[in-house]
């Protein structure tokens, strides 16, 4: 369970900031419900949590899935081109490598 301000995205194109929330997650890591801080179902919700996450004023949650792979020729340039988007460093760095 976490306590706090949630980032969420129903939609493509929708950002809602939910502050004061209680966010129940099951033991998979799955949200399961989103209640009002300080509501009855969020009391409730907190009550059965065995472990209960309050985030601080400057914490921010933001459910989701992170894809965290790294592409076979894009390890010898890992930490360069830090300064570039995305696009012109696949470009300059990346495309070369593969290429070969």
């Amino acid at each position: 369970m976490v306590i706090g301000t949630l980032f969420q995205t129903p939609a493509p194109e929708r950002l809602e900031i939910r502050p004061d929330v209680t966010v129940e997650i099951d033991a998979t890591g799955t949200v399961v419900a989103v209640h009002p801080a300080g509501s009855t179902s969020g009391v409730d919700a907190e009550r059965r949590a065995g472990e209960v996450v309050r985030l601080g004023p400057d914490r921010r949650l933001l459910p989701g899935l992170v894809d965290l792979h790294v592409d076979a020729p894009q390890r010898p340039r890992l930490g360069t081109g830090l300064d570039l988007p995305l696009e012109r460093w696949l470009f300059d760095y990346t495309f070369p490598l593969e290429a070969r």
